[in-house]
């Protein structure tokens, strides 16, 4: 455990991991059940601007917090294959870094992020997300 320049405790949140469309509406249907939003980070092993966010972002303690609230998905579309292009293709997307917020099982199209993000912009995006969400 990593500890952040005021001293508290950084943990890095747990994604659970998908490399299909259909896992991914699997998630999605079992998050939307529970009434439960989902961060999903659209990532790849090949990526710099994921592994920076995955390294220096996520385990940020605001950040952590923020995603606290949240069912958090990696899609994983390291792979160039007929899987990954339906997912991109799905969701329009040319690649990663990017990231979606669903909100009973559908994307909030107007809350997605494409490229990287610094935490501070994250947490701001998430917490807008949120109050979105309760109004």
């Amino acid at each position: 455990m990593t500890t952040s320049s005021t001293g508290e405790a950084a943990t890095t949140p747990i994604f659970e991991e998908v490399d299909s469309l259909s896992a991914l509406q699997s998630e999605l249907e079992q998050a939307s059940q529970a009434g439960q939003p989902v961060f999903a980070h659209f990532t790849a092993e090949w990526c710099i601007s994921c592994k920076l966010m995955e390294r220096d972002v996520y385990p940020d303690p605001q950040v952590a917090a923020a995603l606290n609230d949240f069912q958090l998905i990696a899609v994983d579309v390291t792979e160039t294959n007929a899987q990954s292009r339906e997912l991109l293709n799905h969701f329009n997307l040319f690649g990663p870094p990017s990231l979606l917020l669903f909100s009973q099982g559908k994307e909030v199209r107007e809350a997605r992020i494409q490229g990287e993000v610094t935490a501070q912009d994250l947490v701001q995006h998430l917490d807008s997300f949120k109050r979105w969400q309760q109004g």
